[in-house]
């Protein structure tokens, strides 16, 4: 599943010069509505290295070339450097789901706009709508 997710662009791998992972992003979603991040991931000898922020802030120009209003990411709440670095990335905790996820955590929504052109005021959008460096296998 892994292996297709790559080749079809879904997850993004990155790897330094001699080709050692360093993290992966998973992502779908379709146009015009919320490109969902599933998964982000740093190697433990590459965290607080900025590579998360890189990664998210390629996904941010990908979403906006594919015409994407938002990016959107389910966090457990219980996970605090998690939910700390998704508000430092500029995203709100929009709502809370209202089904615990598979290990029974609650898990907050959390969304950030993206600068796509949109003919829709973001005061008539939903509430829920407030405001590298790596080589990245896979992309397409």
């Amino acid at each position: 599943a892994y292996i297709d997710g790559i080749e079809r662009g879904k997850i993004w791998v990155a790897v330094d010069s001699k080709r050692n992972y360093l993290g992966h992003l998973m992502h779908g979603g379709r146009p015009q509505e919320d490109l969902r991040i599933f998964q982000i991931c740093v190697a433990v000898d590459n965290r607080r290295s900025g590579l998360g922020k890189a990664m998210l802030e390629d996904l941010s120009a990908y979403a906006e070339s594919k015409c994407y209003l938002n990016l959107r990411a389910d966090v457990a709440l219980d996970l605090n450097a998690a939910v700390k670095f998704w508000e430092s990335q500029g995203f709100i905790s929009t709502k809370q789901r209202d089904k615990l996820n598979t290990t029974g955590r609650k898990v907050a929504i959390f969304c950030k706009r993206l600068g796509t052109p949109c003919l829709v005021p973001l005061e008539k959008l939903e509430p829920r709508i407030l405001s590298s460096s790596f080589s990245v296998a896979g992309e397409k």
